[in-house]
C-alpha cells in the first residue's frame, strides 16, 4: 500500500486495523495529529477541527488515530519517505516516528531527502525507484 500525506496516515491506520497488507510506503505521512494541528496556520486548523473537533478537552480522536501512539501495531515492512523542508508535516515528527519504529522492530526504513518539500517534487527520480524496490522486496510473489 502506498500513501501520500493524509493517504500515508490512512495506510498506517489500515495496518493498525488489520487490513491484509504485505508492505507500506508512506510519503510525507502524518504521524502525530495533535502536533500537526498545532503547527498549522489557523485556516488549516479550522479544516482539521471540522473533521475531528478541537484537540482540547477529550483528545481521544487525536491520540487514537495518531500512528505515533501505536507503533507497536505497525507490524508490516514500512518505508517512510520525508522531505527535510516539509512545511506541511514537520520533519521532526517524521524523525521521532522513525526513531520509535526503529526501537519497536526492524521492519522499518526511513529516508529523508535534503531540501525535500512535502510532495518530494524535486526528488521523484530518487524516491520512485526506492518505493518500487521496497515493494519488490516485500510483496508476496
Amino acid at each position: 500500500m502506498l500513501g501520500y500525506s493524509r493517504g500515508g496516515w490512512m495506510s498506517l491506520l489500515a495496518v493498525k486495523q488489520d487490513m491484509e497488507v504485505d508492505a507500506v510506503a508512506v510519503i510525507g505521512g502524518i504521524p502525530d495529529l495533535k502536533q500537526l494541528y498545532l503547527t498549522q496556520p489557523e485556516p488549516v486548523q479550522q479544516q482539521i477541527e471540522q473533521l475531528m473537533g478541537e484537540p482540547g478537552g477529550d483528545q481521544s480522536w487525536y491520540r487514537e488515530l495518531a500512528p505515533i501512539h501505536w507503533v507497536q501495531d505497525i507490524d508490516v515492512p514500512t518505508l517512510m519517505l520525508h522531505g527535510e523542508r516539509d512545511r506541511t508535516v514537520p520533519v521532526e515528527q517524521a524523525r521521532m516516528f522513525a526513531n520509535l519504529m526503529g526501537g519497536e522492530h526492524d521492519l522499518h526504513r526511513y529516508v529523508e531527502y535534503e531540501n525535500g518539500d512535502h510532495g518530494l517534487r524535486l526528488h521523484f527520480k530518487k524516491y520512485a525507484p526506492e518505493v518500487l524496490d521496497w515493494f519488490e522486496k516485500h510483496l508476496e510473489k
